[in-house]
C-alpha cells in the first residue's frame, strides 16, 4: 500500500523537519502540519532576538512563507485534541477530524509550572511561543523587577534581554 496523506501534529523544528525531509525525500501525496501557531518558526531566537526586537516574526520562521505553498505543503492553524491511531485520524481544536494513512507526533514539550501556591497566576509566565514572547516584552522596561526560575539557556537568555530592556533581574536557580 502506497503512502499517500501524512499529518504532523506540531510545526516545531522537528515537525517542519518531518516536512522537508518528506518532500525532499520524493514523497508527493498530501501534506498537512498542524499546529496552533500556524507556520514554523524557531523557538530559540524567542528568548533574546525576538523579545529584544532584533528579529521579527517572518525573521525566525523555519523557511520562507512561500515554501509551503510551493511544496505543498498545507498548515492549519489548529490544535490537535485528539489522535485514534488505529484510524489514523485527529481531531483538531476547532472539531474539524482529519484521516490520513500516517500521523506524525511532534508536539514538543510543555513548560512545567510552578507547583506551589500562587503557581498559576497571570504574574507567573512562561516562554514557549511567540506569543508569549510578545507579552513578555510588552511588560519589560524600566523599573519592571522580574525573579526568573531556571538559569538554564533560557533563563539565562531571557535575564540578559530583561537587564537589556531595562528590567532588575533575580535570577533563581538550584
Amino acid at each position: 500500500m502506497a503512502l499517500e496523506s501524512v499529518i504532523i501534529a506540531g510545526g516545531g523544528m522537528a515537525g517542519f523537519t518531518a516536512a522537508r525531509q518528506l518532500r525532499e525525500k520524493g514523497f508527493t501525496g498530501k501534506l498537512v502540519i498542524v499546529d496552533p501557531e500556524g507556520l514554523p518558526y524557531d523557538r530559540p531566537p524567542l528568548s533574546k532576538d525576538y523579545l529584544l526586537a532584533k528579529r521579527d516574526a517572518t525573521q525566525i520562521l523555519l523557511s520562507a512563507a512561500e515554501w509551503f505553498p510551493e511544496n505543498n505543503v498545507e498548515v492549519i492553524t489548529a490544535k490537535v485534541v485528539e489522535l485514534d491511531a488505529d484510524a489514523p485520524s485527529v481531531v483538531l481544536s476547532d472539531g474539524q477530524k482529519l484521516h490520513a494513512d500516517k500521523v506524525v507526533l511532534a508536539t514538543g514539550g510543555t513548560a512545567r509550572r510552578l507547583p506551589i501556591p500562587g503557581g498559576q497566576l497571570p504574574t507567573v509566565l512562561e516562554l514557549r511561543t511567540m506569543k508569549d514572547a510578545d507579552h513578555l516584552r510588552s511588560l519589560l522596561g524600566e523599573g519592571v523587577r522580574l525573579a526568573i526560575i531556571g538559569a538554564g539557556l533560557i533563563g539565562a537568555e531571557v535575564a540578559s534581554s530583561a537587564l537589556q530592556l531595562g528590567a532588575e533581574v533575580t535570577l533563581i536557580d538550584p
